[in-house]
């Protein structure tokens, strides 16, 4: 026989991929479709990845201490981006990359991470003063909408 399953784990899953489906939809409403969120719910916060679980309510899974070790700085941050699931700040890549085993030698770790982001505009995106993969917004352009500038040389 099978081992009886842990319901309250499963509802927990459950309960995290709806939370992500209803983000997912409300970016499409309101980036896409140019409109505001049909779901009431969603309504409540933005419609935007940042409604998804920060750091600081404890929902962000555990990093292993070595899960950045002997990566580059790109990959470090990308694979970081990958396991939150949300866009976060440089700073918080950075200390989240130094925490899960990042190892420098570099006397402005900050610099080096934000310039990497900066370069590699084939896999991060600027998303008002935080940083996303470019995977999860496919329609997003290079270009601002405003003056055709870059998103990032506003800063």
């Amino acid at each position: 026989m099978s081992e009886p399953m842990d319901w309250e784990a499963g509802l927990s899953d459950l309960r995290a991929r709806r939370d992500r489906l209803n983000v997912a939809i409300g970016v499409i409403e309101q980036e896409v479709l140019g409109r505001t969120p049909s779901d009431p719910e969603s309504a409540q916060s933005p419609a935007v990845p940042n409604a998804l679980p920060s750091r600081e309510s404890g929902k962000t899974p555990p990093i292993p201490s070595d899960a950045f070790f002997s990566l580059s700085v790109p990959d470090a941050a990308r694979k970081y981006l990958s396991i939150v699931k949300r866009p976060a700040g440089a700073k918080e890549i950075e200390q989240a990359v130094r925490e899960g085993g990042f190892q420098t030698v570099a006397k402005n770790f900050y610099a080096n991470l934000y310039t990497s982001l900066v370069r590699s505009e084939e896999t991060f995106v600027k998303v008002g003063k935080k940083w996303g993969l470019v995977e999860w917004y496919p329609r997003r352009s290079k270009k601002s909408e405003t003056n055709g500038q870059k998103a990032d040389s506003e800063d």
